[in-house]
């Protein structure tokens, strides 16, 4: 018989009381035989001060705190432990503490901020023999070194419309009795499900109002929407995907159906509705699109990453959001950074190192929105033609949309002499560094969690042997302060089954047994290097290196508080050559 996740609820007279401590608290979480909607009232004032604001409140005020994995903070949100770190490093380096030319730290909104969240789904109880339907689901976060799962409805840092779409998917499966996944057994249909939050406008470029119940003077029974274009939905189904030309399954068409358009509760089809009945309903509450992801994977995996295994269902097919005057497109798939005010503050000041009319190449460039928001800005193409710009990235997917957006972005087919100063390359930082070097005037590097590569190190700093790099090597796997947090910090949870870990560590000893060739430092012509950091401890360790090499001194370097409640430090370094 399957067995059911633990499934912790809050129940608390006051919900934004704060504990004094994570384990101190005046809630009570308690055991429940099945899901309860606990709905509260969510605090509607938003922090949107800057970090310099000294009147801004920097306190979580959440009230799943003391039982939610996502946040490790509640007070004190713009001070996490690894800023007071980067300053005492940076000031090492000769950066004062936010004086003129010193580490600047930002923190902006610390309550809605999360444009995308991926919420694990569980049974709340255990299968019944003499019912015929599985007992209802819930979504939700697992806690720390488990798969019991928390609920999380009032989330303060999800953008409401996030969680207004959790609701949502949380009504529609357990109408349709979906089963929800279950890990022991491999039974169950739902596993995961994907909120992004969408822009002002869709794939057409029209108004997003058709999914904006607020726009149509209708409401979702959660309340109107403040989501803009609404939320792109991606659920994660446990099943290998359909074979070439067949259609999904019934159970999961009428699913993803009832996401879009609403549960039909008459005898029929939804497709015997008419399209403006349809529309009509679609209006009634906050969703986007719909996509559906297949993973059968036994492992941790949550979802499957191989393009073959994206559906889309319903609604416009991207996520589309402006960086400055860029238009970027988002596939579910995309990396895509979910504080949009964080990062588009970081965007703003990456463009004050790159001087008008360069030659920009980007390495690790995901979706492409650094290099296009510089391509679309005073310093770029569409006020200097000389300006080129080329991106590397290892994920294939990404050329797509990566053309998308600079068609939106330079008007279409129509102004073929500025993409022809675009170029997109799939291939991995370590093979394209090399290249990207010599003609670049700017070199931008957003390298993942472990930092940067020792061929793109090699690249970058020059490299003639072993003996000058002792301290040039990979960086230990529990480096990262979030590690084994899940939410707001984005590293997960308790990770990877024996295989998995297994193919990590010896992924890890071939780099660290890899020759690398004696290389040149780049051409005199790279004169700026900016380093965009989402881990401080492998930062550290590329940081050395750059300046032991002698190639490069730091200019500059600031401090972008992404993860609010989290005790994490986006950091944009800006490196200038020594000669």
């Amino acid at each position: 018989m399957a067995t059911a996740s633990r499934l912790v609820f809050e129940l608390t007279g006051c919900p934004w009381a704060r504990p004094s401590g994570r384990g101190q608290s005046s809630r009570a979480s308690v055991r429940l035989p099945r899901a309860t909607s606990v709905r509260r009232g969510v605090k509607s004032s938003i922090v949107t001060a800057a970090a310099d604001d000294a009147s801004a409140c920097y306190d979580l005020q959440c009230p799943h705190f003391a039982t939610c994995p996502g946040c490790s903070l509640d007070v004190d949100l713009n001070a996490p432990p690894t800023l007071a770190r980067a300053k005492a490093f940076f000031k090492d380096k000769g950066l004062l503490d936010e004086g003129e030319g010193g580490f600047k730290s930002h923190t902006g909104a610390t309550n809605g901020w999360r444009t995308r969240a991926k919420l694990a789904v569980r049974s709340t109880s255990a299968n019944d023999p003499r019912k015929n339907k599985p007992p209802p689901l819930a979504l939700g976060l697992f806690q720390r070194n488990s798969h019991d799962l928390v609920t999380i409805p009032d989330c303060v840092v999800h953008h409401p419309s996030i969680n207004i779409a959790s609701d949502w998917v949380t009504q529609v499966a357990n109408e349709l009795n979906v089963a929800a996944y279950d890990e022991n057994t491999g039974d169950g249909k739902l596993r995961y499900a994907q909120f992004t939050v969408a822009g002002e406008t869709d794939d057409a470029g029209s108004s997003g109002a058709a999914a904006n119940p607020a726009a149509s003077g209708k409401t979702h029974r959660g309340g109107s929407n403040p989501g803009g274009g609404g939320v792109q939905i991606a659920v994660v189904w446990n099943s290998k995907p359909p074979v070439v030309g067949a259609s999904m399954s019934p159970p999961l068409k009428r699913f993803v159906d009832a996401l879009m358009f609403g549960v039909d509760r008459g005898d029929g089809s939804l497709e015997k509705g008419t399209s403006e009945e349809k529309e009509n309903t679609k209006r009634n509450h906050v969703v986007h699109s719909v996509w559906v992801n297949y993973n059968d994977s036994g492992t941790n995996e949550i979802v499957a990453t191989d393009t073959g295994n994206w559906v889309h269902a319903h609604g416009p097919a991207h996520v589309w959001l402006t960086h400055g005057d860029a238009r970027v497109a988002y596939a579910p798939g995309s990396f895509l950074q979910a504080n949009k005010g964080a990062y588009d503050k970081l965007l703003a000041s990456i463009q004050k190192d790159v001087p008008a009319g360069s030659s920009v190449a980007e390495l690790y460039a995901g979706a492409g929105a650094i290099g296009l928001s510089l391509a679309a800005s005073q310093v770029g193409l569409q006020h200097v033609p000389s300006f080129s710009l080329r991106c590397v990235e290892v994920v294939a997917a990404a050329e797509t949309t990566f053309w998308l957006s600079a068609a939106k972005t330079f008007g279409g087919d129509g102004d073929e002499a500025k993409r022809d100063r675009i170029s997109f390359q799939v291939a991995t930082a370590a093979d394209a560094a090399n290249e990207s070097v010599q003609n670049a005037d700017v070199l931008i590097v957003d390298p993942p969690r472990k930092g940067l590569d020792r061929k793109t190190l090699a690249a970058i700093c020059g490299y003639k042997n072993h003996e000058d790099h002792d301290d040039e090597k990979e960086p230990e796997t529990n480096l990262d302060p979030r590690k084994g947090k899940q939410g707001a910090a984005g590293s997960g949870r308790k990770k990877r089954n024996k295989r998995n870990r297994r193919l990590k560590r010896n992924t890890a000893d071939d780099a660290a047994r890899e020759t690398i060739e004696e290389t040149q430092p780049p051409p005199s012509r790279l004169q700026t290097l900016i380093y965009v950091s989402c881990g401080f401890a492998s930062f550290e360790r590329d940081c050395a290196i750059l300046l032991n090499s002698n190639q490069w001194r730091l200019h500059r370097a600031e401090g972008f508080n992404f993860f609010p409640g989290s005790d994490a430090v986006e950091t944009l370094a800006v490196f200038k050559r020594t000669r």
